[in-house]
């Protein structure tokens, strides 16, 4: 582990993780999501990102581990699973976190669909409903479209 000012960054062969303790968490890979976790963690929020590198075989118990004191997961997809209840990542994050002993809400965002750009004030909105979600607010049900018109 290095240490990442308050919080830390694990690397592992199909993860890496940058958060804080007790952090709401979001996998996904945009460059956006982890300069916005980056500049709330400066003005003491919890926040982090895990992005997952490996997709096959995926790493659920490397995903678990990363996850497993958090207080709320939000998942952001870029692409939707037609028929299924979320996008492929939030199904495989939902599920890895089944057997685990936190099964903290686990909150799926779509974003990017048609090549659209990720704004900042969208990302912010996610770690917002994820504070909500970890003061114990109730979490939405059903996918949540970023952006989308």
């Amino acid at each position: 582990m290095v240490a990442e000012g308050r919080g830390t960054v694990r690397r592992t062969a199909r993860t890496t993780s940058r958060s804080s303790p007790s952090s709401g968490i979001v996998p996904g890979a945009s460059q956006a999501i982890n300069a916005n976790a980056r500049g709330l963690r400066a003005t003491g929020v919890k926040a982090g990102v895990v992005k997952v590198r490996c997709f096959r075989p995926f790493p659920a118990a490397e995903l678990a581990d990363a996850l497993k004191d958090v207080k709320a997961v939000a998942v952001m997809d870029r692409s939707e699973s037609f028929g299924a209840e979320g996008g492929p990542l939030f199904l495989e994050t939902r599920s890895a976190l089944y057997d685990s002993s936190n099964r903290a809400p686990v909150v799926d965002y779509i974003y990017g669909l048609g090549g659209s750009d990720v704004k900042s004030e969208l990302i912010e909105r996610v770690f917002t409903d994820l504070s909500d979600i970890a003061s114990g607010a109730a979490a939405p049900t059903g996918l949540t479209y970023l952006g989308a018109r």
